[in-house]
């Protein structure tokens, strides 16, 4: 119970961290093509078009394929592994050049939308612990307490990231964490989830293939590759995702075992 708990959490973070890539991709007329709540095939996804909207379960008929076969609309989809989800951004690995493309907006407008979940993630878990911090403090008191909170965490998160890269790094097994997270209450989950969200996004930062962190590093290595760029880059993209998958397969069959 202790470990769904946690993953339950950790879905909810990464779920928020994808919707701040729509909300600012739709801000700046970028298309998005799927926003879904989970990994995979679809389950149930909907699109809406001028008030309607149409529905389409699994790879059945949709109930209006007008609005459905529309280009220019987002499905919002729910898919069966629900850790976490993803946010399909028009122009992101590749590009014909259309203004609604990712790769045709201004640099500024790109890292707004590369570093939205991360924002996002930053504020909801800053919210949360100043919430708490303000319930059990009072206004003044708490607010001066959770800020405090906040910034000290934030340097455990840089400092936990550096003792790992120097293998100085010691994990919690996961029977552990499973009997803590059994035993805890309504007010420390939503703790864990401020603490999380804030080491996610930390970590979503570093410049690592695969990570918002990189995509900056990799617009500037266009001006250098222009011809070859989005091989370049999906090369890399995908070099990137492969190791990350390695790396949490490892992590994990080292937590549990």
């Amino acid at each position: 119970m202790g470990l769904l708990i946690l993953f339950i959490i950790l879905a909810v973070i990464i779920t928020i961290h994808e919707f701040g890539h729509l909300i600012v991709a739709k801000f700046f007329k970028i298309r998005v093509n799927i926003y879904s709540i989970g990994f995979g095939q679809r389950i149930i996804g909907i699109k809406f078009y001028k008030g309607k909207c149409s529905i389409k379960v699994l790879n059945f008929k949709s109930t209006n394929e007008e609005i459905w076969n529309r280009n220019d609309n987002t499905e919002y989809r729910i898919s069966p592994i629900l850790f976490g989800g993803f946010c399909a951004i028009e122009g992101e690995t590749d590009s014909s050049g259309k203004d609604y493309e990712l790769d045709s907006k201004p640099f500024f407008q790109k890292f707004c939308v590369a570093f939205a979940g991360i924002g996002l993630n930053i504020l909801s878990g800053i919210i949360c612990l100043l919430y708490i911090s303000i319930k059990n403090f009072g206004f003044k008191i708490g607010l001066i307490r959770g800020f405090n909170f906040c910034l000290i965490s934030v340097l455990s998160v840089w400092q936990g990231i550096i003792d790992m890269i120097n293998g100085n790094f010691t994990m919690t097994k996961a029977t552990e964490v499973n009997s803590i997270m059994s035993n805890i209450s309504l007010e420390y989950i939503l703790i864990y989830f401020g603490l999380f969200s804030i080491i996610m996004a930390l970590f979503n930062a570093l410049p690592i293939p695969a990570l918002d962190g990189s995509l900056p590093i990799l617009w500037i290595l266009k001006k250098f590759f222009k011809n070859n760029f989005h091989k370049i880059l999906n090369f890399i993209w995908f070099s990137g995702f492969i190791f990350l998958m390695l790396l949490q397969l490892i992590i994990l069959y080292f937590w549990i075992f």
